[in-house]
């Protein structure tokens, strides 16, 4: 263990409104290592009187400066001449200690608006004292060529070795590059990241999602430094170095599919094996097929090569709604159109005020659509729409077709 000292500092807080004030006593940083407990002996004084209390407070925080909790000491009073010792424990993960002197009850009385006490506090921050890796550096492990190639074959084993075969797609992004192995080899191994399943793309799960791929670079790295990379072996004569302890991740984030078993091969029962690999290929065409389905589906709805026409409504006049499914569009005729109908002499015609169409569901109407030439055509509808309403003024008669996509 470390014990991280600080002694004789002098702080001083006020008693005032707002009446909670904090003065930082001592701040560890980071100690690259666990901490454990605190140890503070703490002593105040005052100018002029009131009968409020004070606190010391120690803030634990995690490696990437997150607060996770803070201990509190009983309160002390105003003016406390003898040290009064606080010993908090730390909570699992702290890896830094701040110590801070608060105000913590405001008493407003006597002869003086505000009041000020000043504290001296002395101890100290215990550390686990972690066990130093490599002492005597690191480099590449004999027969490593200074640069490899990331074929198929090394992502495999990397992630393998690592318990984590169900990496090999999310890592098999960085196939074919070059990795440096003196500059990976240079320094202690990168922490492996935690593989969550928001690292993963959006409805496949094998591939890494657009904000991952550092993530997964940080992945590989720290997967292959223990493949590729070890201590500097120990001059004569003294003790052995300590190997950094090599990550795993043998368990998949939920919804990510574990890789299979590599295929071991028995040469007295091939067909067996070989039925396994059928069924595996037979359920992915299968898959396929479902997927070519759904693409279809959304290819005759939305950017479709052609419809069909279906049921015609006709001898439609003033006002009125008629049911529908499954279309596609509407191609509507008018018949009866009068002369203040016509709008201009361009071709086609152009009309005003012969008729308008809203379209929607038994949830509401969606959209409105005026029917400004003759014959007129509504592309583009979605499924959803089972309903379309109808206005034509008198004269005007209107057939109504549905057009529906192709099988």
């Amino acid at each position: 263990m470390t014990d991280l000292t600080f002694g004789s500092t002098t702080v001083t807080v006020y008693s005032t409104a707002p009446y909670v004030q904090h003065a930082d006593v001592v701040d560890t940083g980071q100690t690259g290592d666990i901490v454990t407990s605190a140890h503070v002996e703490i002593s105040t004084s005052i100018v002029g009187y009131n009968g409020s209390a004070n606190v010391v407070d120690v803030e634990w925080y995690s490696a990437t400066n997150a607060l996770i909790s803070t201990s509190q000491s009983p309160l002390l009073g105003w003016s406390q001449a003898s040290p009064v010792v606080f010993e908090p424990t730390a909570p699992i993960f702290a890896t830094r200690a701040k110590v801070r002197y608060a105000t913590a009850l405001f008493v407003a009385g006597g002869p003086y608006g505000s009041t000020s006490a000043t504290a001296v506090a002395a101890g100290y921050v215990r550390t686990a004292g972690t066990a130093t890796y490599c002492a005597y550096g690191t480099h590449r492990k004999a027969g490593v060529d200074a640069q490899i190639y990331l074929g198929e074959g090394a992502l495999i084993s990397f992630a393998t070795a690592r318990g984590a075969g169900w990496a090999v797609p999310l890592i098999q992004t960085f196939a074919n590059l070059l990795l440096d192995v003196d500059t990976l080899c240079s320094g202690p191994p990168p922490v492996m990241p935690t593989l969550t399943r928001d690292d993963f793309m959006f409805g496949n799960p094998e591939l890494p999602g657009p904000g991952a791929y550092a993530k997964a670079w940080t992945w590989l790295q720290a997967a292959a430094w223990h493949s590729l990379c070890e201590c500097v072996p120990a001059p004569g004569g003294s003790p052995a170095p300590t190997p950094y302890v090599a990550p795993s991740q043998p368990t998949p984030p939920a919804g990510v599919p574990d890789q299979p078993a590599p295929l071991v091969c028995d040469a007295s029962d091939l067909c067996s094996q070989f039925n396994q690999l059928m069924g595996a290929v037979g359920a992915l065409t299968r898959q396929v097929q479902f997927l070519r389905g759904d693409v279809t589906l959304m290819q005759r709805q939305h950017v479709p090569f052609n419809y069909l026409r279906g049921t015609a409504h006709v001898g439609l006049s003033g006002t009125g709604e008629i049911s529908v499914s499954d279309i596609l569009g509407l191609s509507v005729s008018l018949s009866g159109i009068p002369d203040w109908g016509s709008a201009d002499l361009d071709t086609p015609t152009g009309y005003y005020n012969i008729g308008e169409l809203a379209v929607g569901n038994t949830d509401g109407w969606i959209a409105t659509h005026r029917i400004r030439h003759n014959p007129w055509l509504v592309l583009d509808l979605d499924a959803t729409i089972t309903r379309v309403g109808y206005s034509f003024p008198a004269p005007i008669v209107a057939s109504i077709q549905e057009l529906h996509r192709e099988p």
